[in-house]
C-alpha cells in the first residue's frame, strides 16, 4: 500500500491505493469524512476501501482539517450545512484532477455522516458519477436540515459531550441563543439546500448503483427520513438500482463490517464493469454480493 498527502487547488487530500496503481489508471473514489472530522481521522475508511482495487482520495471538507484553524462545534449547524454545499461543490476539480490525467476513467463517490449527505448532493448534481456509498447520511438534505432546525441542535449538543469532552458545552443562560441563531441559519439556507436535496429529484438516481447503510438507534441523523423515502420509491424504476439496508442495533458510528460490506460493493460492481463494458443486472448484482460473502452487515 502507498499513501500520499497534497493539495488539488487549495482542497488538502489524503490518497491511498495499492502499490501496483501508483501513478497508474485506476477506478476512482473519492469518500467525505463526517462533521467535525478530518482525513486523517476518515483514514481508517480508506485503509479498508483501497484493497478493493480503487486509488481512493479523501480530501478535508471545507471548515475541516488543514483548512480551519478551530474545529467547528458540532452545534455549529449552519456552518454543517455550508460545509455540505461548498464541499459537494468541488467535486468536480477533485474529479477532473485525475479525468485530465487520464488516471481513471471511473469515478465512484461515497461518505459517512455529513461525508453521506455529501455523497447524496454529489449524485443529483453529477450524472457521471458511476457508483456510490453512503453510511449514516440521507438524500433528504431539506428534511434534515428542518429537523435541526426545529430539534436537532440539541442532540448535537448532547452528542458533543460524548464525542469531544474536552469541548465546552456553552452555558445554559446562552444555550437558548445559540439554538436561536442556529436554527436562523439554517433557514435562511433552505431555498439553496434545495439544489443538493436527492430526495426531491428520485429521478437523479439514473439506473446507478447506491448503497445504503444505517442504524435505527442513530440519535444525529435520523434514519427514518432515509428509510420513509427509500419506502416511497422503491418502486420507481429508475432508482431500483439503489439499496438501503438498516441495522436495529447501533448508534452514529460505522461498524468495520459494514465498512467491509461497502468495500465489497464497490470491488464487485467494478469487477463486472471492467469484463462487460457495462452495468450489471441489478438482481443479478445483489444476489451474487450476497452469496459470496461480499457484504455482511447484519
Amino acid at each position: 500500500m502507498y499513501s500520499k498527502k497534497y493539495k488539488i487547488g487549495e482542497i488538502p487530500i489524503l490518497e491511498l491505493g495499492k502499490d501496483r496503481i501508483k501513478d497508474q489508471p485506476a477506478p476512482l473514489l473519492i469518500f467525505y469524512h463526517g462533521w467535525t472530522s478530518s482525513k486523517e481521522i476518515a483514514a481508517d475508511f480508506g485503509h479498508i476501501l483501497y484493497k478493493s482495487g480503487y486509488r481512493v482520495i479523501i480530501p478535508d471538507c471545507v471548515n475541516h482539517g488543514e483548512r480551519t484553524e478551530e474545529q467547528p462545534r458540532m452545534w455549529e449547524a449552519g456552518k454543517l450545512f455550508n460545509s455540505i454545499m461548498r464541499t459537494a461543490d468541488e467535486f468536480p476539480q477533485i474529479a477532473h484532477y485525475f479525468l485530465d490525467q487520464n488516471l481513471t476513467d471511473f469515478v465512484a463517490v461515497a461518505g459517512v455522516s455529513m461525508g453521506g449527505i455529501i455523497t447524496n448532493a454529489i449524485l443529483k448534481n453529477h450524472p457521471h458519477v458511476k457508483i456510490a456509498a453512503s453510511m449514516m447520511g440521507t438524500p433528504c438534505l431539506c428534511r434534515y436540515a428542518e429537523w435541526v432546525m426545529l430539534e436537532g441542535i440539541e442532540n448535537l449538543m448532547e452528542a458533543s459531550t460524548n464525542f469531544y469532552p474536552e469541548i465546552s458545552i456553552p452555558d445554559e443562560r446562552v444555550i437558548q441563543s445559540i439554538l436561536n441563531q442556529e436554527a436562523d441559519a439554517i433557514d435562511n439556507l433552505l431555498p439553496d439546500l434545495e439544489k443538493y436535496d436527492l430526495s426531491l429529484t428520485p429521478e437523479k438516481y439514473n439506473n446507478r448503483f447506491v448503497f445504503y447503510w444505517h442504524a435505527k438507534p442513530d440519535p444525529l441523523v435520523p434514519y427514518t427520513f432515509s428509510a420513509d423515502f427509500f419506502e416511497r420509491i422503491k418502486d420507481l424504476p429508475i432508482a431500483k438500482q439503489a439499496k438501503f439496508f438498516g441495522s436495529e442495533k447501533g448508534s452514529h458510528l460505522v461498524p468495520i463490517k459494514v465498512t467491509k460490506g461497502v468495500r465489497g460493493f464497490f470491488e464487485h460492481y467494478y469487477q463486472i464493469y471492467n469484463e462487460t463494458g457495462h452495468a450489471p443486472q441489478e438482481e443479478l448484482f445483489w444476489q451474487e454480493i450476497n452469496i459470496n460473502k461480499k457484504i455482511s452487515i447484519q
